[in-house]
């Protein structure tokens, strides 16, 4: 900007007429947005904190958790995995709270039995939000030792998918997964 003028002033008082939309409105916006950049939102202001919550369609992998440069992050940091489950634990507690139903839920990294218990838990929020698709590609595990590799593939659940209460699941897809057997002790009828 040349000597002798002045730069524009802004004015204290815009008007924010987006954050004056309804709850559901706002929703629908961020529904739109993919997760990570709904998830975003909440830094907003104290109205958008939670809009984000009924975001449809979850879907978490290497780049939109660890971002662009994994490979370096691979390098840099021993837990990758470990964080990996810690953002995807803290964001589906936070789904959890929220009303709407989960469309899809989809996640793609090398996560193996270690991690079991946040997986099921995962599962079981996106069962209880009415999920109509799971994808689950786990098949990433850093193992060269196939035979080692499948021994510490996560055991899926499948019979938490055919309960009676949860019966809204369509589509299911998994890799790097072994369908963990039904238990001796219960009887299934299939017609």
């Amino acid at each position: 900007m040349s000597r002798g003028h002045k730069a524009p002033k802004l004015t204290e008082t815009t008007n924010d007429y987006i954050s004056e939309l309804p709850n559901d409105i706002l929703s629908m916006i961020t529904c739109k947005l993919d997760l990570k950049d709904a998830v975003r939102t909440s830094i907003l202001s104290k109205r958008w904190k939670y809009i984000w919550i009924n975001h449809t369609d979850l879907i978490f992998n290497h780049l939109n958790v660890l971002g662009l440069d994994r490979k370096k992050l691979m390098e840099d940091s021993v837990g990758a995995d470990s964080y990996f489950v810690k953002y995807v634990d803290q964001t589906m507690q936070q789904r959890f709270k929220g009303d709407g139903k989960i469309n899809s839920f989809r996640v793609s990294f090398g996560l193996g039995k270690f991690f079991s218990e946040s997986i099921d838990r995962w599962i079981s929020c996106a069962l209880g939000k009415g999920v109509e698709t799971i994808d689950l590609d786990f098949s990433k595990l850093p193992s060269s030792d196939l035979s080692s590799s499948f021994q510490k593939c996560y055991n899926f659940p499948w019979l938490l998918t055919i309960s009676e209460d949860k019966g809204t699941l369509k589509y299911l897809r998994v890799a790097g997964c072994r369908l963990q057997l039904v238990p001796a002790s219960c009887s299934m009828k299939f017609d």
